[in-house]
């Protein structure tokens, strides 16, 4: 838990590792060959981070999972992208295929950094809850909310009692449920505090 505590909190330092790493690698095919390896022990940790990382605080930081998978598909995209560079610098035959990979993998790398640091997640604000995600966001009013209770899968599941105050804006499924890197069951207990009270009550203990 420390562990992904740390990648979570320092999560730009940890991506620019991945990335010295990747150059790294490509220096022999030993290295590349390992860095393979090293794809998919990051992948196996992104899901434990999804799996585990819940702590019962409203400034959780960024999900560990996401910033883990970026740096594996750091590590795998150079490896891969490595491979037509040599091939165009030896002068050897590039398949045309090449370029369109090779743009499609920087295209990716960047995809996942930007979910790995983007400011997403759920946020509890004096005028009500905010859910960014990468391609959409919800925002729900105080006084549209009715209640809130945990769900499975650490989702958090929303009541309304005004419903047409509830804004959804871009790609974002779903308007009666967030999935929070928080602890569902505080956060419920945190939302539901702030609904009955009508101001900013103090918060429940994790």
């Amino acid at each position: 838990m420390l562990i992904l505590a740390a990648i979570s909190r320092w999560r730009a330092g940890f991506l620019v590792a991945s990335l010295v790493v990747a150059i790294v690698l490509q220096f022999s095919p030993a290295l590349q060959l390992a860095g393979f390896g090293l794809f998919f022990v990051l992948l196996f940790g992104s899901l434990a981070g999804h799996l585990t990382y819940h702590p019962a605080t409203l400034e959780p930081g960024a999900n560990p999972g996401l910033v883990m998978s970026a740096a594996g598909f750091t590590i795998l995209g150079a490896n891969l992208v490595s491979d037509g560079v040599s091939d165009l610098v030896a002068g050897r035959d590039v398949w045309w295929g090449d370029l369109p990979s090779t743009v499609m993998w920087i295209v990716l790398v960047a995809f996942w950094w930007y979910i790995a640091l983007g400011p997403h997640g759920v946020r509890l604000r004096s005028d009500g809850l905010h859910d960014r995600q990468p391609f959409g966001s919800l925002f729900v009013p105080w006084e549209a909310l009715g209640s809130a209770s945990a769900g499975r899968r650490n989702e958090v599941l929303l009541r309304y009692a005004r419903p047409e105050l509830v804004v959804r804006r871009g790609l974002r499924p779903g308007r009666a449920t967030i999935n929070p890197v928080t602890e569902a069951g505080y956060l419920a207990s945190a939302i539901n505090a702030r609904v009955q009270t009508g101001d900013n009550a103090p918060l429940p203990r994790g």
